[in-house]
């Protein structure tokens, strides 16, 4: 929650994103945000994201999973509680910009 200051010429470096499994479920930012969801069922998008929280979401099944925006949100300017199907062996990120607005990229 704090902010991170790089110095001049110096750089950050991060080998790999920390991974969660997810069974199913809510996603919400404080325990999913910015992180690889190993996810093994359909999930539901957080309703009021805020500009430029993102979830990335792995279908590690051998069956398609579900993405859902809560009834008041939208994925890709479609309609309120938009369903997106991810494919077994892929993935989708999802990144909030505002106004219960989400873009969904890899689709």
């Amino acid at each position: 929650d704090d902010n991170l200051v790089v110095a001049t010429a110096k750089t950050l470096l991060a080998r790999r994103l920390p991974t969660v499994a997810v069974s199913s479920g809510a996603l919400t930012e404080d325990a999913h945000a910015g992180r690889y969801l190993i996810c093994a069922g359909n999930v539901t998008l957080p309703a009021s994201p805020a500009l430029g929280v993102h979830f990335t979401i792995l279908n590690t099944t051998s069956g398609n999973i579900t993405v859902t925006a809560t009834s008041s949100s939208t994925i890709n300017g479609g309609s309120a509680n938009t369903v997106i199907t991810v494919a077994t062996y892929n993935a989708v990120t999802c990144i909030g910009i505002g106004s219960s607005n989400w873009i969904a990229l890899g689709v």
